[in-house]
């Protein structure tokens, strides 16, 4: 996920939507607030590259898109558009009313960690998307160390924590996939720390 860098305006959800669709670069909006949002690195697109082509291939055949993220994601509870990196949607996307680039529920959403983003992916973002009733699994992606994490929704609004190490397999129980953790970092150099 690209870092938020400042708080440009307060707005409705309408017009920072219009203004999105007119605008050159990505923002996101928090309760009125729109986020500026900046680059990211090269080890961020290669891991999101590889995670592309690694889905796209696992879910064939399956009822379940991948979307990257280029496609906002409507969390009505929070009053929130974010862009994930990644996000998987089983069955029929719903869409926010009257657009084609939001959808308003995912089944599992993966964000690529980064120093200036790692504290918002696991507070703020991770607390709105609790709210979309079709979240199964979020899972953060380190991208200097060969490492994941993923928190399973369980019943009562619990979520199972577990964490995936190099040589082990990431598995996505919602969506039926598993692969080796190490396939994401291909092209990328990680620390070597663990």
């Amino acid at each position: 996920m690209a870092e938020p860098a400042s708080k440009l305006s307060y707005s409705t959800p309408e017009a920072y939507l219009e203004a999105e669709s007119a605008s050159s670069s990505r923002h996101e909006y928090q309760d009125g607030l729109i986020l500026d949002m900046a680059g990211g690195s090269i080890a961020h697109e290669r891991i999101c590259a590889n995670l592309y082509g690694t889905l796209y291939n696992q879910l064939a055949g399956k009822p379940c898109s991948y979307f990257s993220s280029n496609m906002k994601l409507h969390v009505q509870a929070a009053h929130a558009f974010y862009y994930p990196d990644a996000s998987v949607i089983c069955g029929e996307p719903q869409r926010y009313p009257g657009r084609e680039d939001a959808l308003t529920d995912a089944t599992v959403i993966i964000e690529v960690l980064s120093p200036s983003t790692e504290a918002q992916d696991r507070g703020e973002k991770f607390m709105s998307f609790q709210l979309l009733p079709g979240l199964m699994e979020y899972v953060l992606i380190h991208q200097r160390r060969i490492r994941a994490e993923i928190y399973q929704r369980q019943q009562a609004g619990h979520w199972l924590y577990k964490q995936v190490n190099p040589g082990e397999l990431l598995t996505l129980d919602s969506i039926q996939v598993s692969f080796p953790l190490d396939i994401l970092y291909q092209g990328v150099q990680p620390d070597s720390a663990p």
